[in-house]
């Protein structure tokens, strides 16, 4: 298993040690298991509140619910509705009021293979952010790809933030759709909590959707809880919306509407600290290898993560 990602660091945002082997939850995660993801599928769990898959929302509140600390003068309050649609000429970065690229190598706390740069992660003219991740020759190096975060310029509190994203196939690949608190710079991981509104590594039929956060005994254990969703198709065939609404105490994370984990509190194991009611960053990244097998001769030499939209409607 990766060792615990360094405190210290000057980039808190290195990516973090991933599940523990004898992470609390995992008798949680199995539980939450479903044998399919359709809309169509009986008796599926709907997202229960705070649908932002359409373009405009009818609230016109701001991120910040009452009991919830606001974000930072230097971060804007994202407006309801569409937060970003990925307009733009084809080769420029997305919108740098709302995204920055987090670049650089060293593993990022999770033994990966790539170095992240600005030119993996760019629209491409048609409504679209495209993040490319390159392997070099045999599978070898080098290996880049991209990473894009919100934090410091826009953070999200209670309500739902959506993204609709097409997921790469590869074994090799770790492509994700998540969320760090805010606060990660002055109280490191997992101390802010992290949610992953999606993870998709090695085979696409399979997603994962957990929470990571501190022990109530120990601020330096990562302690996680979640579920995963197995779906007929491989999410990789198309386009699929996912969610994660927050509410006081509750965090419900969707896919296409449809529940693969629904924490409250109470129901969180007991030796996880519950840090999910702050503000929190948004991140899209593309990884390449760390806990997943790493490249041979046979991976593709390039895979893309294609986003279309990503949507936040504050609640009511």
């Amino acid at each position: 298993m990766p060792e615990r990602a360094d405190r210290t660091r000057t980039h808190a945002y290195h990516r973090r040690t991933r599940r523990p082997a004898l992470a609390v939850g995992v008798a949680l995660s199995l539980a939450l298991v479903l044998a399919a993801c359709a809309p169509a599928r009986s008796g599926a769990q709907s997202l229960p509140t705070f649908d932002a898959r359409s373009s405009t929302a009818a609230s016109t509140a701001t991120a910040t619910a009452a009991g919830e600390p606001a974000p930072s003068q230097d971060e804007a309050v994202p407006t309801p509705g569409s937060f970003d649609e990925f307009d733009g000429p084809a080769g420029a970065a997305p919108d740098p009021a709302h995204w920055s690229a987090q670049t650089g190598a060293g593993g990022w706390g999770n033994h990966e293979l790539q170095t992240y740069t600005a030119s993996n992660g760019v629209l491409d003219g048609h409504g679209h952010l495209v993040i490319t991740a390159d392997i070099g020759p045999d599978g070898g190096p080098p290996y880049t790809s991209a990473r894009l975060t919100t934090h410091g310029k826009a953070s999200f509190g209670y309500g739902t933030v959506s993204a609709r994203i097409q997921v790469p196939q590869g074994g090799s690949l770790v492509p994700a759709f998540w969320m760090l608190g805010s606060d990660v710079d002055t109280v490191g991981w997992p101390e802010c909590g992290e949610i992953d509104v999606v993870e998709a590594p090695i085979d696409t039929h399979r997603t994962s959707h957990f929470l990571h956060g501190p022990g109530e005994d120990d601020p330096d254990h990562n302690v996680q809880a979640g579920g995963i969703l197995m779906h007929t198709q491989a999410m990789s065939k198309g386009f699929h919306t996912y969610s994660v609404t927050r509410s006081p105490g509750h965090v419900v994370i969707s896919v296409d509407g449809v529940v693969g984990t629904d924490i409250t509190e109470a129901t969180a194991p007991s030796a996880l600290k519950w840090v999910f009611d702050g503000q929190f960053d948004l991140i899209l990244s593309l990884a390449i290898g760390g806990s997943v097998p790493h490249p041979t001769a046979s991976t593709p030499r390039t895979a893309q993560m294609v986003v279309d939209w990503v949507r936040y409607a504050p609640a009511r």
